[in-house]
């Protein structure tokens, strides 16, 4: 699995809009935009926004190309179960 930057993974969701995905460890449905070029906001499913900054996302892709299993990308990133949702739906885009 070769993994995007934090850029692409940014522009993808550009793409596409507000992406509607559930999270891996609770299938909770939240979706998620573009906050401009400076990262991702998350709206949980409770309605709460969350931002997840570019350097986060950076930051958790940089761990992630070393762990290869989900359960140890979500002990690293405290949004993690977000961005795990969010780069499994890049993949499957590609």
């Amino acid at each position: 699995m070769i993994l995007p930057d934090a850029q692409q993974l940014v522009e993808f969701v550009r793409r596409t809009g507000s992406v509607q995905l559930n999270t891996p460890s609770r299938n909770l449905p939240f979706s998620v935009q573009a906050a401009g070029q400076h990262g991702l906001v998350v709206m949980n499913s409770k309605g709460n926004a969350r931002n997840i900054s570019l350097a986060e996302v950076e930051n958790f892709l940089v761990l992630s190309s070393d762990v290869r299993h989900d359960r140890e990308r979500r002990k690293r990133s405290f949004n993690s179960s977000y961005l795990i949702a969010i780069v499994n739906a890049y993949e499957n885009h590609s």
